[in-house]
């Protein structure tokens, strides 16, 4: 295998000395998009790299007319990250010098579960011809892997009403634009979705349910990976639960009963 360019630490550097001409090659950036979307498109919203769990973006690259000169260029997560309005105005730190021709781009994305495991996803597979005399720009929107969560409520004959309302755990860690007040403060108590339930019709946005009445066994299908609280109100008792949600999916037990901030 002849390699496009050697390959240190995890960023490409190159062996010889640069042209007097302005280098060719590939400017790479990415974002993170939640892809819920029950309450609609617009409420879709841009994630952080650690707000998707994001680890790693790695670009195989192969040149189209010769399949021997490959090679592969791994980036930490934040390195290209930028958020629209960054890419509008800031050179992006991933740059990979090339020569003006067709390359295959193979791009996957390495992410960490819960468990500290590492899961990587192909994200693209596309050709990008390289321009001549100038930067060629690559700007990837990448949807996140929604995931399914289970939730098992113990308890139910010791209540009589229970509400839950799921929101980010932290929304200036998680968002990478996060939504602020109009004195310019992050908004804290961010809910994730408005319009969100379980598969057996429970609310995720606080609406109450009786306890008489709900099953124990909840499915919600898509939810974005990304760490939460589920606020849980038992009979008007409040009681924050942290819910952790990894690229893998998550199981929780909510026993209404006996809530950790019980006592």
């Amino acid at each position: 295998m002849n390699r496009l360019f050697p390959v240190l630490g995890g960023l490409s550097l190159w062996g010889c000395v640069l042209p007097a001409d302005e280098p060719t090659g590939l400017e790479l950036s990415w974002r993170f998009v939640e892809v819920n979307t029950v309450d609609g498109e617009e409420a879709q919203r841009l994630r952080s790299c650690e707000g998707g769990q994001m680890h790693e973006v790695v670009f195989s690259i192969t040149d189209t007319s010769d399949a021997e000169r490959t090679d592969t260029f791994r980036y930490p997560c934040a390195y290209g990250f930028q958020t629209p309005t960054e890419f509008q105005t800031e050179s992006s730190d991933a740059f990979i010098e090339l020569k003006p021709r067709g390359y295959e781009v193979l791009i996957d994305l390495v992410s960490t579960d819960v468990d500290g495991a590492q899961i990587v996803r192909r994200a693209r597979n596309i050709e990008v011809d390289v321009l001549e005399r100038s930067v060629t720009l690559q700007d990837f929107d990448f949807g996140l892997e929604p995931v399914e969560v289970t939730l098992s409520l113990a308890g139910l004959d010791a209540c009589d009403a229970f509400a839950l309302t799921l929101r980010y755990a932290d929304p200036e860690r998680a968002l990478a634009e996060p939504p602020r007040t109009d004195g310019g403060t992050v908004v804290t108590e961010l809910v994730y979705r408005e319009r969100l339930e379980t598969m057996q019709g429970v609310s995720l946005a606080g609406g109450e349910s009786s306890c008489g009445d709900a099953p124990a066994e909840h499915t919600v299908a898509e939810v974005d990976p990304g760490a939460y609280i589920l606020d849980v109100s038992v009979d008007g008792v409040l009681c924050p639960v942290d819910l952790t949600v990894g690229p893998s999916g998550a199981e929780h037990v909510i026993d209404l009963a006996n809530l950790p901030c019980d006592g």
